[in-house]
């Protein structure tokens, strides 16, 4: 007797859950495990079944009976440990979703949370030492379904610090993030291959167009105006035309903590660049997916004329306030306000429609030695002696990050709550993860702001423990 895998995807997206689960499988068995995609592979085996929902109405009923409850709809899973349906005396895990990416979160929350978890004796003696192997002691009978909170979790960063794209998107899969914001000065080399391999793994990829951020615009100058329109249509136009983009994010003139720019109130010229360069744009590309990184500094004193954007176009907010919001993980920073007030304002603009926020206090560039790129570069291709050699330093950082987290993480999930709430689930929220070797580990306070966009109603010392118990996740 053995345990065999049943697995009935067809994605690349949905594969690599099967991997995640064949590898965690592997360290408890020994063994690789046979896969197919018949449920009766074997009568006298215990299974392991990973399926979602097709066009296949037998196989549908199946499914269902097995699973005995109602399978969730979009991202969400169920993972269980139950009899085998058809083989007395023999157990079965089953991982189920309606859609392959959500069979893919299952099947990672398989192998980083609940196997983990299966293996925790709670107790330290006589039988076992903290620890035992459930694929040889047994599994308890449970059953979890998970639904996300949000329908859009990301991250956010420059292309030029991902140093290797391919291990960067799989530990955001890993963690359940299905958005990447990549800003960059020019679109990268290897754009197409970027794109593509993002998708693989379940992920929309908005590039950031950098426009007219850190210029100096005369921002009353119609003709000013008009030119940066139509260069971001010429720049939109040629990412669609090209099939590699599934949004884009501009930023304007508002990374400033004062209101006006030569007497000239910044977001009522804000509202008006932003609508016109949309316009344009929408014109010829009227399916965009359109999203304005707001600074919030210089226009949180007239959110009414902010709410006269175009309803087409996202509003992304930034910097605005104390933790999660600011660089700096610590409350009660100097200068900086209250986060929750800022929250309840922004999130409940326009009534959450194309609500969103890039939030903060993980890591970023170190500004005293960034420059600009001077030309496109390949991006995501960095060599693992480059990575290593960076690690020293970035582990000082996230150790700085993680112990802040480790207190003040109430005020992020708050945070993300309200924008959960207000927005009825559909805020565009995504993590400022920068130049800071996330390919290399799943750092604590990555996984555990992942966690809480996932689900943010949960107790925050519940998503404290899970996060930390998870398989991959790192302690700096």
């Amino acid at each position: 007797m053995s345990w065999k895998i049943c697995y009935r995807g067809t994605t690349d997206t949905a594969n690599f859950g099967l991997e995640c689960v064949q590898a965690a499988a592997q360290e408890y068995l020994h063994y690789q495990p046979v896969v197919s995609d018949s449920i009766s592979l074997s009568f006298e085996d215990d299974l392991i079944l990973l399926a979602c929902r097709n066009g296949n109405n037998c196989q549908n009923k199946e499914l269902d009976s097995i699973a005995g409850q109602t399978i969730p709809s979009g991202e969400g899973y169920l993972v269980a440990f139950k009899e085998h349906p058809y083989c007395p005396g023999r157990k079965m895990v089953l991982v189920v979703s309606e859609t392959e990416l959500g069979l893919m979160y299952g099947c990672v929350d398989l192998a980083e949370k609940y196997l983990p978890r299966a293996a925790q004796a709670h107790q330290h003696n006589p039988e076992y030492y903290y620890f035992k192997n459930p694929f040889e002691e047994g599994f308890e009978e449970a059953a979890y379904v998970s639904v996300p909170s949000l329908k859009e979790r990301g991250l956010w960063t420059w292309g030029h610090v991902i140093y290797d794209y391919r291990a960067y998107f799989d530990n955001m899969a890993r963690c359940k993030l299905n958005t990447i914001t990549i800003w960059n000065d020019f679109a990268p080399v290897n754009e197409k291959e970027v794109y593509e391999y993002a998708h693989s793994r379940g992920i929309r990829v908005i590039w950031g167009l950098s426009l007219n951020w850190d210029e100096k615009e005369d921002i009353s100058s119609e003709e000013s105006m008009n030119k940066w329109a139509e260069i971001a249509l010429k720049r939109c136009k040629k990412l669609y035309d090209k099939g590699i983009v599934d949004g884009v994010y501009v930023q304007t003139f508002t990374e400033t903590r004062d209101e006006k720019i030569n007497g000239l109130l910044i977001a009522e010229y804000a509202v008006k660049w932003i609508n016109t360069i949309y316009g344009r744009i929408a014109e010829e590309i009227p399916q965009i997916d359109f999203r304005w990184g707001l600074h919030a500094m210089s226009v949180m004193n007239t959110p009414e004329i902010i709410a006269k954007t175009n309803p087409n176009v996202k509003i992304i907010w930034e910097d605005a306030g104390q933790f999660p919001y600011n660089y700096v993980p610590e409350l009660d920073v100097p200068g900086f306000g209250n986060a929750m007030e800022s929250t309840k304002v922004l999130a409940s603009l326009r009534d959450g429609i194309g609500a969103g926020a890039t939030l903060k206090g993980l890591c970023c560039l170190d500004w005293k030695t960034f420059r600009h790129m001077e030309g496109p570069v390949q991006i995501g291709c960095a060599s693992r002696a480059w990575m290593e050699g960076l690690l020293p330093e970035k582990k000082k950082i996230w150790k700085y990050v993680q112990s802040h987290w480790l207190v003040n993480a109430e005020a992020c999930r708050e945070v993300i709550a309200e924008y959960a709430h207000a927005t009825r689930g559909e805020a565009a929220l995504c993590g400022l993860v920068e130049d800071g070797l996330f390919e290399m580990k799943i750092w604590f306070p990555v996984a555990l702001f992942a966690e809480m966009m996932w689900n943010c109603t949960a107790p925050v010392g519940q998503l404290l423990t899970e996060t930390a118990q998870r398989a991959n996740v790192e302690f700096a």
